[in-house]
């Protein structure tokens, strides 16, 4: 062999080299960010899993207070025809609080 083909054998086994040494860095940050993943998912669940305590004593102490659980739906409340405004406000600025509708309870 002459030293031409010498010099080519040699850069061919230091690319080998440098693939493989890529190919280990990338299977270890792969392993690396599952781990991180599952640690992130982990997190996630006992987040979850303390709001769902909160939210419990919550409703805990709503119901000891005796106030009904509305969930997260709105109320409706009703509104008697003497609170109607008849005739709608035709600037919006014009609105004064004689429009607005206060419910006492």
């Amino acid at each position: 062999m002459n030293n031409t083909d010498n010099n080519s054998i040699s850069l061919l086994h230091i690319m080998y080299n440098e693939i493989l040494s890529l190919k280990a860095g990338q299977e270890k940050a792969k392993l690396e960010m599952k781990a991180q993943i599952s640690e992130l998912k982990l997190e996630m669940k006992m987040s979850i899993e303390d709001l769902n305590l909160e939210i419990t004593a919550l409703q805990s102490q709503l119901e000891n207070r005796n106030i009904p659980n509305q969930h997260t739906s709105p109320s409706v409340s009703v509104i008697s025809s003497a609170n109607i405004i008849r005739k709608p406000v035709s600037i919006f600025h014009d609105i004064t609080l004689k429009h607005i509708v206060v419910n006492e309870y």
